[in-house]
């Protein structure tokens, strides 16, 4: 198991694992359906590695892969603004 960053050649994977979502109730939000292309949801990851977006601190996701397969991802954080704490606090 591989636990990194998404590259391109992962957009095959990604695209299965965003289908495999469509019969839960609740998404999360490295799971969400994209709007763009596949790159630029890439460039809008590492985007948000260096910056504030939506009043949310800098952010890496990170992605399980295993044979081939995404098992799940994780949005990191590594600060909190009062934005995120309010929004934590609503959850």
């Amino acid at each position: 198991m591989t636990f990194r960053e998404l590259k391109q050649s992962d957009e095959n994977i990604f695209n299965d694992w965003i289908k495999s979502w469509t019969t839960e109730s609740t998404i999360v939000s490295v799971a969400k359906p994209i709007t763009g292309s596949f790159a630029e949801y890439l460039a809008n990851l590492e985007q948000m590695k260096n910056n504030s977006i939506n009043n949310f601190v800098p952010a890496n996701n990170y992605f399980f892969i295993e044979d081939g397969l995404i098992k799940g991802g994780v949005s990191a954080r590594w600060q909190l603004n009062d934005h995120l704490l309010n929004f934590l606090e609503d959850i």
